[in-house]
């Protein structure tokens, strides 16, 4: 976790124990409920499916109690217990299952957040969320993922211009603040990510090149996009580059055109991305970096949005 200068803080400084345990609940949570998705999506393509899979059909039932029950999803009295952990590896186990986790939202038509994906792509992850002994990590508290229900406020400046975003929890649309000399504006809105990219965010290549070996591996994540409109390395470079995500350098490895670009936000933090583009596929690799992992949250949706 990061404070709002970006610098590391202690997660005891943050959460206490029994925080940290209701976090780790909510994590179980969402990836039950993300399995469930899954197995109906599986169910509907192929009916013979997962028919006969117990586990599959505890899931399902445990997901309905939760749903259908009178307390809010994500109240105390919903316990998950540790032996779903075990049916929610066995159902990825499935190659038929599996295959609707790697696609992406726009292909599947689920949605299933990146917070989810993070741990139901690592076995070793899924296991440690349901093991009672254990305790979250910093990395894994960034990829909790519970709807917000309280009332926060954020101030920054551009230019002579004073904004102020108040999330009002629970919502995508956040109500914000635009005053001048003459008056104050308020108007609610769904913010876009890129609205915090610099326009002068582009890095010379000697910088970016040092700046990517600088950064330990463990702060950089790959996803897979879907190019569905089936752009080229030129379009896709220009559709980025309106969006102040700035092409540093490109260049052909064999059949494939590796293209980077630098992201710089507001607050003068840097992401480093590298797509893998194949003419002969219409899926790309997409690997982010940066020295804090908490600015690589959510790059990956505005990529794919891009390229939609």
């Amino acid at each position: 976790m990061y404070d709002d200068a970006w610098n590391l803080v202690d997660r005891e400084k943050i959460f206490d124990g029994h925080e940290l345990e209701g976090l780790k609940n909510v994590v179980r949570i969402n990836l039950l409920t993300a399995a469930a998705a899954l197995i109906r999506k599986t169910r509907d393509n192929d009916c013979d499916s997962l028919q006969n899979s117990e586990s599959a059909s505890r899931i399902l039932r445990k997901c309905t109690q939760l749903y259908e029950g009178e307390v809010d999803v994500y109240d105390h009295s919903n316990q998950i217990e540790d032996e779903y952990g075990a049916l929610i590896i066995e159902i990825l186990a499935e190659p038929k299952v599996f295959r609707w986790l790697e696609q992406p939202t726009a292909i599947s038509g689920m949605k299933i957040e990146d917070g989810s994906r993070y741990f139901l792509k690592d076995e070793g992850r899924i296991r440690n969320i349901f093991t009672d002994s254990y305790r979250l990590t910093n990395d894994d508290i960034v990829h909790v993922r519970k709807p917000t229900v309280s009332f926060k406020s954020y101030k920054f400046r551009i230019k002579q211009l004073r904004v102020e975003i108040h999330d009002m929890g629970g919502q995508k649309s956040e109500l914000v603040a635009i005053k001048n000399d003459i008056n104050v504006f308020y108007f609610a809105t769904a913010i876009p990510l890129v609205a915090y990219f610099r326009e002068d965010g582009q890095m010379e290549k000697r910088e970016f090149l040092e700046e990517w070996k600088s950064i330990p591996e463990q702060n950089e994540q790959q996803f897979t996009l879907e190019n569905v409109q089936n752009m080229n390395a030129d379009a896709i470079c220009t559709k980025l580059q309106q969006n102040n995500i700035h092409t540093v350098a490109r260049r052909q490895v064999d059949n494939q055109q590796l293209l980077y670009h630098s992201v710089k936000y507001t607050n003068n933090l840097n992401v480093l991305s590298e797509l893998k583009v194949n003419s002969a596929t219409t899926s790309i690799t997409l690997s982010l970096k940066s020295k804090n992992l908490m600015a690589i949250a959510n790059i990956n949706e505005i990529f794919q949005m891009l390229l939609n």
